[in-house]
């Protein structure tokens, strides 16, 4: 067990004959063969009739359901297994680090809380290339807002680009790759560049138009139903 990190959790039923309460411990961990290993602890009868929170005020308790709202939210939205959900990982984290920011309302206790679950999170979890290429084929988020360094963003298009002139390169056919290159005459190509090759604007439309990823930053697709480009 000390090889592997796990999480532990408590169940509680009643015998609905005897009416009998029952606490389970388990721990649950993923080992060497990533397989889900469930344990049980203990076993034990709970007596229900015993107030245990009867220290704990009615606000702390309320406040504490609100804090922990939050991340059943993340999980519920990120768990999902019918709807895409890679290009969520980016939002939610930023929206948990949001959401654990000091507030002046905040008790000791609270803002203590707060600051441990951030510091967890920050030191936990990462954003990565994979991450960030699925919020740009997803038409809401394609403006990569989320990402504060500018060259962060030119990291995601120009890997988009390398992706999709492997994929158009893997896809053509010999043939086509020979007729594409020699499509035009060498001599008239020749003359044309060296007449206009002091004032030709090397970002005209004609190269924005053939550049998908340009063409796609542009365009304004599906802004109501957010349809993921696959």
């Amino acid at each position: 067990m000390s090889e592997y990190n796990g999480a532990v959790t408590l169940d509680m039923w009643t015998d609905d004959y005897r009416k009998i309460s029952y606490l389970c411990h388990t721990i649950h961990y993923i080992n060497s063969k990533w397989e889900l290993v469930e344990r049980v602890l203990s076993t034990s009868e709970w007596d229900s009739t015993e107030r245990r929170l009867n220290d704990l005020s009615e606000d702390t308790l309320n406040a504490m359901v609100m804090f922990l709202q939050r991340f059943k939210e993340a999980t519920k939205a990120l768990e999902a297994s019918k709807t895409p959900t890679l290009h969520l990982t980016a939002v939610w984290l930023d929206r948990l680090k949001r959401h654990l920011q000091p507030s002046s309302t905040d008790n000791l206790t609270f803002s203590s809380l707060k600051a441990k679950c951030l510091r967890i999170l920050v030191e936990k979890y990462e954003i990565h290339l994979l991450h960030k290429l699925a919020m740009f084929l997803h038409p809401t988020l394609k403006s990569l807002k989320l990402l504060v360094e500018e060259h962060s963003m030119e990291t995601v298009h120009n890997e988009v680009r390398r992706l999709v002139n492997d994929i158009k390169e893997r896809r053509s056919t010999p043939t086509q790759r020979v007729a594409t290159v020699s499509s035009a005459p060498p001599g008239k190509r020749t003359r044309q560049s060296e007449g206009l090759s002091n004032v030709e604007d090397s970002s005209s439309s004609d190269e924005c138009t053939q550049d998908e990823v340009s063409a796609y930053i542009r365009a304004r697709l599906f802004p109501s139903t957010g349809s993921v480009v696959v």
